[in-house]
């Protein structure tokens, strides 16, 4: 990513700070800097290129929502720009106000990462983009809410982490005991070895669910059964829900199968289940049950849908009801009974524009004191759909290797040490580089010595790895490649030649890697 920074923090240690982060993000950054509010307004109204704001909430001459409401006046002369307001407590009130007033995002200083600016900026640059195009209101406010709803979840994923976490590390610590014996059992070694792998996996979809969750994109529809996406999101469910909601599902076998966006569709389910839970004050039993269900022709024409078979989902509690004006604007935007700074009112707006986007229809029923009930149908799809557990998706076939030489571009060393010792045990030659610019200056070195460039995409440094391709292949154009990246394709920079090769998610499995380099050799 080359990008132009404006960075107001009168701390200088801040400001040194976020620079070495995004160095250290793979990023070209050109910052300046400004240590009142003044002075950001002084490089603001001289017209120079930037593209996004980094602004905190205390500054020595006013606060940061005021300088906010200065960028975004439209009596003024400014912008505006994309902002990340950055507090140092994480005060609710000042991010709500921040948000409200046109920040794009924000950060809380003692949780900045190399990671976590890089996805601020990425998405400030987008918001700010769909306000260009008349969508501000909504975009800042759904951003909000998205949020907030991942905000739910971090605690209970965190939890679901550490669990993971002890038991890969007291595993591992039990396979090194068992290994320091005169003659270790392999059965008992390789039983550990399993749980380990195991644990791992979970913590890998643990991601991917969040990553899918939390990011903004248009609909990417697949072919799920609905019965497992609820049996995989059961855990992070109650997680966010709190001790005192019981879940209960109840799924019709064999459920048929639907076509929709398996993320969005979980986002959906989080927020009428949190919903549910706001409205059983003194806790309850959320139920979600799946039933294959038959529309004749006046069950269709009253939900606007055509005749024929659906997949229904019902989420239901036995919370405090709506009243009947309540029922009726339920799924309007910004409709709310919640307090003020309590919630924006678009959760189930966007439930419903997702349902209808999906081919499906939402209704409502729900007396005061008797309990909500939201029913979702979607169509059938009747491609068939074979179902395999999460183990039994791990498999791959049998791998083969190769005598070719791969250069390996990593920073992490432990990553860089576990690709080449995979990669050499099965026949390869193996040269590595920690940067961008090293893999460059290996190539020029070794001249026509290189095979295949493997790379990954986000690395310290003024060249990342996609740059590093580009230039790579400018002086060898016949060399193969594959990127590696932690992170959604959305998020990449680069993308216009990341996009068009091979590319493999971390975290991957040996068997993986090896099934790609060698289908990119020999294709």
């Amino acid at each position: 990513m080359n990008v132009n920074l404006l960075v107001v923090d009168d701390n200088p240690a801040d400001r040194s700070l976020l620079k070495r982060y995004m160095s250290k993000a793979g990023n070209v950054v050109h910052i300046r800097e400004a240590e009142t509010a003044k002075d950001a307004l002084t490089i603001l109204k001289g017209r120079e290129k930037i593209d996004c704001v980094f602004l905190d909430y205390r500054l020595p001459d006013q606060d940061g929502i005021s300088l906010l409401k200065e960028i975004y006046d439209k009596e003024s002369d400014l912008g505006p720009f994309p902002v990340v307001m950055l507090t140092g407590q994480g005060s609710e009130s000042v991010i709500i106000d921040a948000i409200r007033y046109g920040a794009q995002d924000y950060l809380i200083k003692d949780n900045i990462s190399p990671d976590t600016l890089h996805i601020a900026i990425t998405k400030a640059r987008e918001l700010f983009n769909l306000k260009k195009k008349g969508s501000e209101d909504k975009a800042l406010l759904v951003h909000t809410q998205k949020m907030k709803a991942v905000g739910q979840l971090t605690g209970g994923i965190a939890h679901d982490f550490n669990n993971l976490l002890t038991i890969i590390f007291g595993n591992t610590r039990l396979l090194e005991v068992m290994l320091n014996k005169p003659k270790p059992e392999k059965s008992e070694c390789l039983e550990k070895v399993k749980v380990i792998q195991k644990a791992a996996r979970r913590g890998a979809e643990l991601v991917k669910r969040l990553m899918l969750f939390s990011r903004q994109r248009a609909l990417e529809p697949q072919i799920i059964n609905l019965n497992q996406l609820i049996t995989d999101l059961d855990q992070l469910l109650q997680r966010a829900l709190g001790d005192f909601v019981e879940i209960h599902l109840s799924l019709e076998e064999p459920i048929h199968n639907i076509n929709v966006d398996p993320g969005q569709l979980e986002h959906a389910i989080i927020n009428m289940a949190v919903n549910a839970r706001d409205a059983m004050i003194e806790g309850g039993t959320l139920t979600l049950r799946t039933e294959n269900v038959t529309l004749d022709k006046g069950e269709a024409e009253k939900l606007k849908l055509i005749t024929g078979d659906y997949v229904c989902l019902s989420v239901t509690d036995n919370g405090l009801g709506m009243e009947e004006d309540v029922r009726k604007n339920i799924f309007e935007p910004f409709f709310t009974t919640k307090d003020p700074g309590k919630g924006t009112g678009l959760g189930l707006s966007m439930v419903y524009d997702f349902v209808r986007q999906s081919g499906g229809a939402i209704t409502v029923q729900s007396e005061r004191n008797q309990g909500t009930t939201f029913r979702i149908f979607i169509p059938r799809e009747d491609v068939k759909k074979e179902e395999k557990s999460s183990e039994e998706a791990q498999e791959f076939s049998p791998v083969t290797g190769g005598h070719e030489t791969i250069l390996v571009v990593e920073d992490e060393e432990d990553i860089r040490f576990l690709a080449r010792t995979i990669l050499q045990e099965y026949g390869y030659t193996i040269l590595e580089a920690s940067s961008g610019q090293e893999a460059i200056d290996v190539v020029l070195r070794e001249k026509q010595n290189i095979d295949m460039l493997f790379t990954d995409i986000t690395m310290p440094g003024e060249i990342n790895g996609v740059q590093a391709a580009a230039r790579i292949q400018s002086l060898r154009p016949d060399i193969k490649l594959i990127f590696s990246t932690g992170y959604m394709s959305g998020t990449l920079p680069d993308m216009d030649l990341a996009g068009r090769y091979p590319m493999i998610n971390k975290p991957y499995q040996p068997e993986e890697l090896l099934s790609m380099i060698r289908k990119t050799f020999d294709g």
